[in-house]
């Protein structure tokens, strides 16, 4: 009760930028949830997909992991994938490996992310934060990698940075 109560306080601020948003209202009681549970190791986050700002699900978990997916390329800090969904979305899929981070520093991380804007970085649309799991979710932008276009590798015709 008391932690559903400092959720309430924190709702009822005065000042508006220190009002959480609604998609950290629901981790928060989510989280009281998985706590007053009688298996405390299930945690809500498990099983969605947490989409960002007021962006509204045109898609869920389910429809995203079983759509075909083809390999763009492979980084330092995982895979990224193309998929295109049964409704036509095109979005791009960073599979993280090797993140060892509580689910609160992970949400904590996809805020920042979630946060950022500019014209030459892809906006983080959405995310999956399992035990074993940790997705990234962007729309598709077709464009070469930033590595091509500075080596004059991208496509034919394509777009060259000195």
């Amino acid at each position: 009760m008391v932690k559903m109560l400092e959720v309430g306080i924190r709702c009822v601020e005065k000042s508006s930028k220190k009002r959480p948003r609604m998609t950290d209202v629901v981790r928060m009681l989510e989280d009281i949830r998985s706590v007053n549970t009688d298996n405390p190791v299930t945690v809500a986050l498990d099983e969605k997909l947490w989409f960002l700002e007021n962006d509204f699900p045109a898609f869920d978990l389910h429809e995203m992991l079983t759509a075909s997916a083809e390999v763009l390329g492979r980084g330092t800090f995982g895979t990224s994938y193309f998929a295109e969904l049964a409704k036509g979305n095109r979005i791009m899929i960073k599979r993280l490996r090797d993140v060892n981070v509580t689910n609160k520093e992970f949400q904590q991380h996809m805020e920042v992310i979630g946060r950022i804007r500019h014209e030459n970085v892809s906006e983080l649309r959405a995310y999956y934060n399992s035990k074993d799991e940790k997705l990234l979710v962007y729309d598709y932008i077709n464009q070469d990698s930033v590595s091509a276009l500075l080596h004059g590798k991208g496509s034919a015709g394509g777009t060259h940075l000195d």
